[in-house]
């Protein structure tokens, strides 16, 4: 497990365009506090993480730095796309929820989660798992700060989860998907 607050803060203030004054201001803080903890030399409470994590777009694990152990999300990961590819698809949802459950913020699981219910909605031709697939998706957005494969981007998932709004009025109008 890596932490790495400071540097995240400091990190995602210049992305935004913001000094250490501004941001100060923006959390009610003084500029004083900011320096210390892009510094190292303090931590900032609960709620100011929270409200920097919203502040600046990005989950609370991604500011925070938590990064978990990479083999079992990657091994998870694996997992659910290969009960995918087989076409198991009973157990691949069920590895795919438990894996959300435990991991709600990793932009891996929930992003395979939600390719995996667009198969299984198009395949099944059932409605509940495209509303899924998109709301994994749409999720998978606000973590794409921790996306580390360069063929997925914003654009990319947007037009993933057009294509299930697509499939979804085909459904609604009785069509075949």
């Amino acid at each position: 497990m890596k932490l790495s607050l400071s540097a995240n803060i400091n990190k995602l203030r210049k992305e935004h365009s913001m000094t250490q004054e501004q941001l100060a201001e923006a959390l009610g803080v003084t500029f004083a506090s900011v320096s210390k903890w892009e510094r190292g030399a303090a931590t900032p409470e609960l709620n100011l993480i929270a409200e920097m994590a919203d502040l600046f777009g990005v989950s609370f694990d991604a500011l925070v730095g938590f990064e978990v152990q990479n083999s079992s999300v990657a091994a998870l990961e694996e997992r659910i796309h290969e009960l995918q590819s087989e076409k198991k698809y009973e157990e691949a949802l069920t590895e795919a929820e438990k894996a959300l459950l435990r991991y709600p913020n990793d932009f891996r699981i929930v992003y395979r989660s939600g390719e995996l219910y667009a198969v299984v909605g198009v395949e099944r031709n059932q409605e509940k798992y495209l509303h899924r697939c998109i709301e994994l998706l749409e999720h998978s957005i606000l973590l794409l700060s921790q996306n580390t494969d360069p063929e997925i981007s914003e654009l990319s998932i947007q037009n993933e989860i057009a294509q299930c709004y697509v499939s979804l009025g085909k459904y609604e109008k009785g069509l075949e998907i």
